[in-house]
């Protein structure tokens, strides 16, 4: 059987996330380069009355172009006992870049087998979530040779030297429901966090980078950002959608810069790691709402800045996600286009998430109603040219 079956091309992909020490998540999908390794932790309990064997394997690897490596294939646990294993992954060069392949692991006992999902991707290099290093070199072209490119950056650049982060605090401050506390973002300050890693690309001034930068490890400490209190803005779950929807995309952009030490790196993907298991938490199987669908959205960029594989499917296909249809239904992709040429993105009354600067040329933005109450902004990325 072709060892290539089980690959799966994914057109937005990018590097592993790390568990943090205070909010510990183990990842059921990671990244790496080929010839890299990556490790998986689970754990294995044994809830009976008596003692039990469980043999671990991993299941038809004659059809995986991986390799995988078990510390211990056999296990015997006492009543109550819980194993903590270890399965190593070295990413092979025959899955294509930005491809994943899925392994499962076998559990079994002697009265059942249990299985467990893991999948490993051939990582891509940022930035590739919004804009990749070929759109601004077109864009670039674009402020030379056309006025009006060069006027929308200047008026980038103006409202940058107006504005300035806040200083982070904790508020506490009554909702409808309830009070909790919170870091005294804006939804628009993760979007101002975008404009300035877009203008230290499309300008080279560092001052733009500095200030990203700076703005990025605050949110992300390990001890005093996000990880202490799971709430970056005053608001509710559209403030925080938008917020962490154009923090990942900024992210995506400065996420190699030698400023960040691989420490930084550490604390960003896990500070992305709790946000996508708080909103997680909200998902309600009763349907999506504008405020869960703006969760949603930025939920979705950190899964795809994070290559985040079963994230993705869940909040396309899970309860309280937008349970997209097939593409053979029209109200999916606006009369057929191509899933590959489109982002079809769902918004329930006046939540929206694409705005300045990134601009569509040529008329491919497009809107419409596709059924009831529900509209969808279609995004054809070949021509989604920044400030173009």
């Amino acid at each position: 059987m072709n060892k290539l079956l089980n690959i799966v091309l994914l057109q937005f992909i990018v590097f592993s996330a790390i568990a943090n020490e205070n909010k510990k998540i183990n990842s059921l999908s990671k990244a790496a380069n080929a010839g890299e390794e990556v490790v998986y932790e689970f754990d294995v309990s044994n809830n009976s009355a008596e003692a039990q064997a469980f043999r671990l394997m991993i299941a038809t690897p004659r059809e995986l172009t991986c390799e995988y490596l078990l510390e211990d294939s056999l296990v015997s646990l006492s009543p109550g006992e819980t194993y903590e294993g270890r399965l190593k992954v070295i990413v092979s060069d025959q899955i294509p870049i930005g491809a994943y392949e899925s392994a499962s692991l076998l559990i079994k006992s002697a009265n059942e087998v249990k299985r467990r999902e893991f999948v490993t991707v051939r990582s891509r290099q940022h930035p590739f979530v919004l804009v990749t290093e070929e759109t601004f070199t077109e864009t670039k072209q674009k402020i030379n040779d056309h006025s009006w490119a060069r006027e929308n950056l200047d008026d980038m650049l103006q409202e940058l030297e107006r504005f300035d982060f806040p200083e982070k605090k904790i508020i506490s401050k009554p909702r409808p429901t309830k009070v909790w506390s919170s870091f005294n973002y804006q939804a628009s300050d993760g979007e101002m966090a975008f404009k300035y890693s877009l203008a230290w690309k499309l300008t080279g001034e560092d001052h733009y980078l500095d200030k990203v930068v700076e703005f990025v490890k605050t949110v992300c400490d390990r001890e005093e950002g996000y990880l202490s209190i799971g709430a970056a803005t005053s608001g509710v779950q559209v403030h925080e959608g938008n917020f962490f929807l154009f923090l990942a995309a900024a992210c995506d952009i400065i996420y190699n810069e030698p400023s960040f030490s691989s420490e930084d790196r550490e604390n960003i993907n896990a500070t992305f790691r709790y946000y996508l298991a708080q909103n997680r938490q909200h998902m309600n199987s009763l349907g999506i709402m504008n405020h869960q669908a703006s969760a949603n959205a930025g939920a979705l960029l950190v899964a795809l800045f994070l290559q985040d594989i079963p994230e993705i499917h869940h909040l396309i296909e899970a309860d309280g996600a937008w349970q997209i249809k097939s593409e053979k239904e029209s109200w999916q992709t606006a009369g057929g286009l191509s899933p590959r040429q489109t982002i079809v993105i769902w918004w329930h009354r006046d939540t929206l998430w694409w705005r300045r600067p990134l601009k569509i040329m040529d008329g491919t933005c497009t809107t419409g109603s596709f059924r009831p109450n529900i509209k969808a902004r279609i995004l054809k990325m070949p021509k989604a040219v920044l400030l173009g």
